[in-house]
């Protein structure tokens, strides 16, 4: 399948002019085009926006300056590069327009390989930025907008319902006793709800102008748009319901046994007088706080704003100056430069190709560089080739400077790396626009990339967290299993004894679920999980999980028999297979803990276990059987009819986790018999 094209959207009411651009662009973009004010607006806010726009500065009914500036305001736009074209040689429409936003400046009648290499630079960096912003805008867990995108779009619609008196609401919903659903059911089973929360907050919530985020832990926000206070308090109720609906098991809520919502309910419409967006948040959280305090699962509406006010978090912003390299053979030049940013900017100054490579690549590095072309010696094309080859200094923007008007000296220039180009004699204010808009997207970057590496960080300390605890815990643990089970098997233990090394066997085995819990699923999916095979002996480990069930008071009323073949054990056979013992642990106790709860009351789960000559095949039958709409989706990823994995590992981790230590996994439904098989066969 060929790679999908980037979109440009060309926007000029002379159609003469955009045929010349589609002419030059065509074969390389997916182009659509707009001659007017109306179309415009539609294509650059449509929800398959360009990639790049290509903007006339003078329409009949359009402003581009003022376009320009509604693109940067919004969002949703404010990342879409705009390149300003015009016939005009009016100097300071140049200044005006990288003023209002732009990324460059082409005149017509447009140079084809100028035009080329100058929209690939900027889609490039386009690419990069949106690499990097997707990754500092998402919830890690549940994909959904973070607190900072949240912040960020919270502030703009504030601002732009206050411009068009329009309401805003927010409704705040937190998950009722998500503490008792972690601390019973696992983390792992923790965050899966959390996705299934958020999932149904964003089916719900469905607008494109709405925003649902995770604000931290398990609470949720959602922003509406254009929405009254009872227009909001439906939705959230909506929200209420629809959780309620979808069922998900919570045995340790006290309202109901599943997972519920406490919502609450904020609008305003803003007003220049003093009001926030600060304060809405806050009477959404007081009003949530409302609905908890009144029972939870519940709704409640604030009646007003509160008096506290909540301080607005600071954005944290470098006090330091940016930093610029400028590389001219003439002095006069040099100081010409300087004197344009003359304490805005640190100034540093080269006089050749080898003394700017030397002070480029000295830390701190320059945040930008003003290179000029015709030196002697080494000439600006190879500097730039060379800072361009350094990993040290090939992300620092260049701006090419130049006497020269020849198309095919800019190109060159473009396609080596430099991001725009500046004209001598200098107009100053030109000059401080564009290096302006360049350090701006510096900055930028530089943010972006450390928010990235932050992330990064993050999980490696994860992954090495939970290497730490997978691999020192695992075997205190075994020990404390094996001495359990072989104290347990002998005779004559008192009574109050036995029980004390039950509960001893109990949290051991509850802790080795605690460590299976940290597995990511995608390392099983993607085979990055590295098994530990050991003898495992899987009818101790079915005889563990059969006590440990035995203790749940769910389960009490139901009988678990593990049955090994009357030939294996009267032959003195073992059922010990080379495995990852932590998975087996935690697949049999989720296979026959589900085989428990879907069992009919009163009726036994019988685990048979057999051993042949290459194999152990494990056995696990409960009545009731399966759906037929079900039955070849039972170990599909995320099935509808599943609403919570619970503790260890559902059908589908299950099967990923069997199948990683090469055994294999079926299921079987005796319609005639009402029974349902799970069948395990492991390699001796």
């Amino acid at each position: 399948m060929s790679e999908e094209k980037p979109r440009i959207l060309i926007i000029d009411d002379e159609k003469a002019s955009i045929q010349v651009l589609s002419d030059i662009l065509r074969n390389h973009y997916d182009i659509s085009m707009a001659l007017n004010r109306q179309q415009a607006i539609s294509l650059a806010f449509a929800e398959n926006k360009p990639d790049i726009i290509l903007l006339d500065i003078q329409m009949q009914d359009l402003d581009g300056f003022e376009f320009c500036r509604r693109m940067q305001e919004n969002p949703d736009t404010r990342d879409i590069p705009v390149i300003f074209i015009t016939a005009s040689s009016l100097e300071h429409f140049e200044e005006l327009g990288l003023a209002a936003g732009a990324v460059d400046y082409i005149t017509k009648p447009p140079r084809p390989a100028v035009v080329l290499a100058r929209i690939k630079v900027h889609l490039e960096l386009k690419r990069k930025r949106d690499i990097l912003r997707n990754l500092s805008n998402k919830d890690g867990l549940t994909g959904i907008a973070n607190r900072r995108r949240l912040e960020e779009f919270l502030q703009f619609e504030w601002q732009r319902c206050l411009r068009n008196g329009e309401p805003i609401a927010l409704i705040m919903a937190d998950i009722d006793y998500f503490k008792l659903y972690n601390d019973n059911y696992g983390h792992a089973a923790g965050d899966q709800c959390l996705r299934h929360v958020a999932s149904v907050m964003e089916e719900v919530v469905s607008r494109q102008t709405d925003l649902v985020a995770r604000y931290g832990g398990e609470e949720f926000i959602c922003v509406l748009t254009g929405t009254d206070l009872s227009g909001a308090a439906g939705v959230a109720e909506k929200i209420r319901l629809a959780i309620q609906e979808r069922s998900i098991p919570h045995a340790f809520n006290p309202l109901a046994p599943m997972i519920t919502l406490s919502l609450g309910v904020a609008g305003l419409n803003p007003q220049r007088n003093g009001t926030t967006a600060q304060d809405l948040l806050l009477a959404a959280d007081k009003a949530m706080y409302r609905a908890k305090s009144s029972g939870r699962n519940r709704v409640a509406v604030s009646g007003g704003l509160d008096e506290t006010v909540m301080e607005p978090r600071e954005l944290e912003i470098d006090a330091g100056r940016q930093r610029i390299l400028l590389v001219d053979d003439e002095q006069i030049n040099i100081d010409t430069l300087k004197a344009m940013f003359e304490g805005d900017c640190v100034t540093l100054s080269a006089t050749s190709g080898d003394q700017a490579l030397e002070l480029a690549r000295q830390r701190p590095r320059p945040d930008i560089i003003l290179l000029d072309l015709q030196m002697p010696g080494m000439d600006g094309y190879a500097v730039c080739a060379r800072l361009k080859e350094d990993p040290r200094t090939r992300d620092i923007p260049i701006l090419l400077m130049t006497m020269t008007n020849r198309d095919a000296d800019e190109a060159k220039g473009l396609h080596l790396g430099a991001v725009d180009y500046i004209r001598k004699p200098f107009d100053p204010s030109v000059v401080q626009a564009r290096v302006k808009t360049q350090l701006a997207l510096r900055r930028s970057l530089c943010d972006l990339d450390r928010r990235n590496k932050t992330l990064e960080e993050t999980l490696s300390m994860r992954e090495s967290v939970e290497r730490i605890i997978r691999h020192d815990l695992k075997q205190p643990l075994r020990e404390i299993l094996r001495n359990s089970r072989e104290i347990l098997a002998t005779d004559g233990i008192a009574p109050e004894h036995l029980e004390k090394i039950r509960d001893i066997e109990h949290s051991g085995f509850e802790l080795l679920q605690a460590v299976a819990a940290t597995i990511d699923l995608w390392k099983l999916e993607l085979g990055a999980f590295r098994i530990d095979p050991h003898p495992v002996d899987l009818l101790q480990i079915a005889r563990t999980v059969a006590r440990t069930l035995s203790r749940l008071k769910n389960h009490t009323d139901k009988e678990i028999l593990i049955q090994p073949d009357d030939k294996s054990a009267s032959n003195g056979q073992s059922f010990v297979v080379q495995a990852e013992e932590l998975l087996c642990c935690s697949v049999l106790f989720s296979l026959i803990k589900n085989a428990v709860e879907a069992s009919p009351p009163g009726r036994p789960v019988a685990v048979h276990l057999e051993r042949g000559q290459e194999n152990v095949r494990l056995r696990i039958v409960n009545s009731g059987v399966l759906p037929l709409n079900i039955r070849s989706r039972f170990m599909e990823k995320n099935p509808p009819w599943v609403q919570t994995e619970g503790k260890g590992l559902g059908a589908y981790s299950a099967r990923l986790a069997v199948d990683s230590m090469g055994a294999q996994i079926q299921v079987h439904a005796d319609d005639e018999r009402n029974l349902t098989e799970i069948v395990l066969d492991f390699a001796l």
